[in-house]
Protein backbone atom coordinates (compact mmCIF):
# COMPACT_ATOMS: atom_id res chain seq x y z
CA UNK A 1 0.00 0.00 0.00
CA UNK A 2 3.21 2.14 0.90
CA UNK A 3 4.65 1.73 -2.11
CA UNK A 4 1.46 2.36 -4.38
CA UNK A 5 1.05 5.64 -2.66
CA UNK A 6 4.43 6.37 -3.19
CA UNK A 7 3.94 5.93 -7.13
CA UNK A 8 1.25 7.66 -7.73
CA UNK A 9 2.82 10.64 -5.08
CA UNK A 10 5.62 10.82 -7.79
CA UNK A 11 2.92 10.73 -10.82
CA UNK A 12 0.85 13.71 -9.66
CA UNK A 13 3.52 15.91 -8.04
CA UNK A 14 4.79 15.60 -11.93
CA UNK A 15 1.41 16.42 -13.43
CA UNK A 16 0.67 19.12 -10.78
CA UNK A 17 3.87 21.06 -11.91
CA UNK A 18 1.99 21.49 -15.71
CA UNK A 19 -1.64 22.41 -13.60
CA UNK A 20 -2.54 25.65 -11.65
CA UNK A 21 -1.62 25.55 -8.28
CA UNK A 22 -5.57 25.25 -6.80
CA UNK A 23 -6.26 22.28 -9.23
CA UNK A 24 -2.86 20.80 -8.16
CA UNK A 25 -3.43 20.48 -4.52
CA UNK A 26 -6.90 18.93 -5.27
CA UNK A 27 -5.34 16.40 -7.78
CA UNK A 28 -3.01 15.48 -4.74
CA UNK A 29 -3.56 12.32 -2.48
CA UNK A 30 -4.17 13.48 0.94
CA UNK A 31 -2.47 12.79 4.33
CA UNK A 32 -4.21 9.45 5.55
CA UNK A 33 -6.08 9.20 2.71
CA UNK A 34 -6.17 5.47 1.31
CA UNK A 35 -5.78 4.39 -1.86
CA UNK A 36 -9.34 3.04 -2.40
CA UNK A 37 -10.68 7.08 -1.33
CA UNK A 38 -8.14 8.71 -3.49
CA UNK A 39 -9.58 6.70 -6.68
CA UNK A 40 -13.01 7.99 -5.83
CA UNK A 41 -12.33 11.29 -5.08
CA UNK A 42 -10.44 11.85 -8.43
CA UNK A 43 -13.38 9.97 -10.10
CA UNK A 44 -15.70 11.92 -8.31
CA UNK A 45 -14.13 14.84 -9.71
CA UNK A 46 -13.62 13.85 -13.69
CA UNK A 47 -17.26 13.10 -13.43
CA UNK A 48 -18.11 16.31 -12.17
CA UNK A 49 -15.82 18.90 -14.86
CA UNK A 50 -18.12 18.38 -17.92
CA UNK A 51 -21.09 18.71 -16.05
CA UNK A 52 -19.61 22.04 -14.89
CA UNK A 53 -18.53 22.88 -18.39
CA UNK A 54 -22.24 22.63 -19.71
CA UNK A 55 -22.99 25.13 -17.20
CA UNK A 56 -20.52 28.02 -19.11
CA UNK A 57 -21.37 30.13 -22.19
CA UNK A 58 -20.83 28.64 -25.38
CA UNK A 59 -18.53 31.11 -27.77
CA UNK A 60 -21.47 32.77 -29.92
CA UNK A 61 -24.26 31.53 -27.78
CA UNK A 62 -26.57 34.88 -26.85
CA UNK A 63 -27.85 35.33 -22.96
CA UNK A 64 -30.91 34.69 -24.39
CA UNK A 65 -30.06 31.02 -25.59
CA UNK A 66 -27.72 30.33 -22.51
CA UNK A 67 -30.52 30.69 -20.34
CA UNK A 68 -33.01 28.77 -22.73
CA UNK A 69 -30.49 26.08 -22.55
CA UNK A 70 -29.68 26.00 -18.38
CA UNK A 71 -33.71 25.51 -18.41
CA UNK A 72 -33.51 22.91 -20.97
CA UNK A 73 -35.90 25.20 -23.16
CA UNK A 74 -34.89 25.03 -26.84
CA UNK A 75 -33.11 27.99 -28.11
CA UNK A 76 -34.81 31.41 -29.04
CA UNK A 77 -35.23 32.13 -32.54
CA UNK A 78 -34.49 28.81 -33.89
CA UNK A 79 -36.60 27.11 -36.68
CA UNK A 80 -39.03 25.25 -34.58
CA UNK A 81 -43.16 23.66 -34.81
CA UNK A 82 -45.88 24.52 -32.29
CA UNK A 83 -49.77 22.93 -33.13
CA UNK A 84 -52.72 24.42 -31.27
CA UNK A 85 -55.71 22.66 -31.34
CA UNK A 86 -59.08 23.99 -32.05
CA UNK A 87 -61.02 24.61 -28.89
CA UNK A 88 -65.07 23.35 -29.19
CA UNK A 89 -65.80 26.73 -30.55
CA UNK A 90 -63.46 26.56 -33.08
CA UNK A 91 -60.97 29.12 -31.36
CA UNK A 92 -57.14 28.32 -30.87
CA UNK A 93 -56.48 29.36 -27.63
CA UNK A 94 -52.78 28.34 -25.94
CA UNK A 95 -50.79 28.56 -23.12
CA UNK A 96 -47.77 30.98 -24.40
CA UNK A 97 -44.85 31.88 -22.10
CA UNK A 98 -44.31 35.64 -22.43
CA UNK A 99 -40.61 36.92 -20.42
CA UNK A 100 -40.94 33.70 -18.16
CA UNK A 101 -44.50 33.76 -17.09
CA UNK A 102 -47.64 31.48 -18.63
CA UNK A 103 -50.24 34.18 -20.50
CA UNK A 104 -53.28 32.26 -21.99
CA UNK A 105 -53.17 33.73 -25.53
CA UNK A 106 -55.91 33.64 -28.83
CA UNK A 107 -54.46 33.20 -31.58
CA UNK A 108 -55.73 36.22 -33.89
CA UNK A 109 -54.51 36.74 -37.48
CA UNK A 110 -57.02 39.63 -37.97
CA UNK A 111 -54.80 41.47 -34.82
CA UNK A 112 -52.19 43.52 -36.16
CA UNK A 113 -50.12 43.35 -33.05
CA UNK A 114 -50.01 41.31 -29.96
CA UNK A 115 -52.55 42.28 -27.25
CA UNK A 116 -52.79 42.61 -23.79
CA UNK A 117 -55.74 43.51 -21.23
CA UNK A 118 -54.32 45.68 -18.58
CA UNK A 119 -54.36 43.32 -16.12
CA UNK A 120 -52.32 40.66 -17.47
CA UNK A 121 -49.70 43.76 -18.81
CA UNK A 122 -49.32 44.71 -14.79
CA UNK A 123 -48.39 41.28 -14.00
CA UNK A 124 -45.88 40.74 -16.69
CA UNK A 125 -44.05 43.65 -14.43
CA UNK A 126 -45.19 46.86 -16.56
CA UNK A 127 -45.98 49.75 -14.33
CA UNK A 128 -48.39 51.94 -17.25
CA UNK A 129 -49.98 55.29 -16.72
CA UNK A 130 -52.73 57.52 -18.24
CA UNK A 131 -49.79 59.56 -19.76
CA UNK A 132 -48.59 55.92 -21.57
CA UNK A 133 -51.53 55.43 -23.33
CA UNK A 134 -51.42 57.60 -26.49
CA UNK A 135 -51.67 55.06 -29.44
CA UNK A 136 -55.13 54.59 -31.21
CA UNK A 137 -56.54 51.22 -31.63
CA UNK A 138 -60.04 49.69 -33.30
CA UNK A 139 -61.17 47.34 -31.11
CA UNK A 140 -64.75 45.12 -31.15
CA UNK A 141 -65.91 48.03 -29.17
CA UNK A 142 -64.61 50.77 -30.93
CA UNK A 143 -61.85 52.87 -31.05
CA UNK A 144 -59.58 53.11 -28.32
CA UNK A 145 -56.46 54.12 -26.53
CA UNK A 146 -53.27 51.65 -26.35
CA UNK A 147 -49.92 51.94 -24.86
CA UNK A 148 -47.05 49.94 -26.79
CA UNK A 149 -44.49 47.91 -24.77
CA UNK A 150 -41.82 45.35 -25.99
CA UNK A 151 -41.89 41.86 -24.72
CA UNK A 152 -38.64 40.20 -24.23
CA UNK A 153 -39.62 37.35 -25.40
CA UNK A 154 -43.08 35.60 -26.37
CA UNK A 155 -42.77 31.39 -26.72
CA UNK A 156 -45.20 28.78 -27.70
CA UNK A 157 -44.25 25.15 -27.92
CA UNK A 158 -40.93 24.95 -29.66
CA UNK A 159 -41.42 28.55 -31.13
CA UNK A 160 -39.75 31.92 -29.27
CA UNK A 161 -39.68 35.44 -30.60
CA UNK A 162 -37.57 38.11 -29.10
CA UNK A 163 -38.22 41.46 -28.80
CA UNK A 164 -41.82 41.41 -30.02
CA UNK A 165 -44.37 44.41 -30.21
CA UNK A 166 -47.89 44.23 -27.86
CA UNK A 167 -50.24 46.69 -27.25
CA UNK A 168 -52.24 47.03 -23.82
CA UNK A 169 -55.25 48.48 -23.55
CA UNK A 170 -56.70 50.64 -20.30
CA UNK A 171 -58.72 48.37 -17.53
CA UNK A 172 -61.13 46.62 -19.46
CA UNK A 173 -60.98 48.10 -23.29
CA UNK A 174 -59.31 45.01 -24.16
CA UNK A 175 -61.46 42.21 -22.76
CA UNK A 176 -59.96 39.38 -20.37
CA UNK A 177 -57.99 37.38 -23.25
CA UNK A 178 -54.39 37.84 -24.61
CA UNK A 179 -54.57 38.22 -28.41
CA UNK A 180 -51.30 36.73 -30.32
CA UNK A 181 -51.33 38.79 -33.47
CA UNK A 182 -49.58 39.55 -36.37
CA UNK A 183 -46.56 41.12 -34.46
CA UNK A 184 -45.67 37.47 -33.50
CA UNK A 185 -47.09 35.73 -36.52
CA UNK A 186 -45.61 37.49 -38.88
CA UNK A 187 -42.26 36.55 -37.68
CA UNK A 188 -43.21 32.78 -38.72
CA UNK A 189 -42.07 31.44 -41.84
CA UNK A 190 -45.61 30.12 -41.93
CA UNK A 191 -49.07 28.60 -40.48
CA UNK A 192 -51.40 26.84 -41.67
CA UNK A 193 -54.64 24.79 -40.46
CA UNK A 194 -55.89 21.38 -40.87
CA UNK A 195 -57.93 19.34 -39.56
CA UNK A 196 -58.83 21.71 -36.85
CA UNK A 197 -55.19 21.76 -35.89
CA UNK A 198 -53.51 24.88 -36.82
CA UNK A 199 -49.41 24.61 -37.00
CA UNK A 200 -47.14 27.74 -36.36
CA UNK A 201 -43.69 26.96 -38.33
CA UNK A 202 -40.73 29.07 -37.55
Amino acid sequence: MREFFRIVWVAMSALCWALPAAQAQSLQPKMGETAEDYRARIGAAQSRAPAAASLQPKLGETKANYEARLQGRPPVDQDGVAEIKADRRGQFLTQATVSGQKVAMLVDTGASAVSLPYEVAQRLGFKLGDADFRESASTANGATKVAVVTLDEVRVGDIAIRNVRALVGKPGALGETALLGMTFLSKLRKYEIENGVLKLVR
